[in-house]
């Protein structure tokens, strides 16, 4: 891939909120896409997407409160002795756009905590991956880091790039993913492009869950 035709968005704004799977969807493909053709992120953003006050209070409170919901308890801590290879299983379906699979790794009422929003349920979760994935001809997910932090807690960093449907521009995102199993699938994610404050509310999760 010629890294003069790719776009950089790890630095991509982080207090955007959208409402609803589809509507992130378009939002998400207008942003990527402007970014495509040398916009810059922040007003690829503004473009794109509009402000959605209640909902990124929720991410940032998620992200600050290791994404713990009161109105859910949790069930037991997975027992599944090596949750780095259910990561790495993960980011290989979504390596293989096997949106199927990544379905198959949550639990019927798992939640995303995303910036783009929050996701209640599987169906939920499937849907957004479908739509995210559509925007792209050219898709790669590649692992850079996984830790099993134990209590049922990881923690892992993923590459995404790809080139946009109707583009000839490549774009690539990092993303931390904080992923919370309980009986062998995940029952929560906390995902974001701030790396340092991912990796500091899983190692919290851990320590709370121990």
């Amino acid at each position: 891939m010629d890294t003069r035709d790719r776009a950089d968005l790890t630095r991509a704004p982080q207090t955007i909120a959208f409402a609803g799977a589809k509507q992130a969807s378009r939002g998400l493909s207008r942003w990527l896409l402007s970014v495509a053709q040398g916009g810059s992120p922040e007003r690829a953003f503004a473009t794109a997407c509009f402000p959605a006050e209640a909902a990124v209070k929720r991410v940032q409170a998620a992200l600050r409160h290791g994404g713990r919901d009161t109105g859910r308890v949790m069930s037991e801590e997975s027992t599944t002795p090596d949750q780095v290879e259910l990561v790495r299983g993960l980011v290989d379906a979504l390596d293989r756009c096997d949106v199927d699979t990544v379905a198959s790794f949550h639990a019927r009422d798992a939640v995303l905590e995303a910036a783009v929003g929050r996701f209640e349920g599987v169906a939920a979760i499937r849907g957004f991956s479908e739509d995210w994935l559509a925007n792209y001809e050219e898709f790669a997910a590649t692992l850079e880091e996984v830790r099993n932090l134990g209590s049922g807690v990881t923690f892992s960093v993923i590459r995404q790039q790809g080139r946009l449907v109707g583009s000839s521009g490549h774009v690539q995102l990092r993303n931390a993913m904080v992923n919370v199993w309980v009986d062998g699938v995940i029952a929560r994610t906390i995902t974001g492009p701030d790396i340092d404050e991912a990796r500091a509310v899983a190692e919290r999760l851990a320590e709370e869950r121990a």
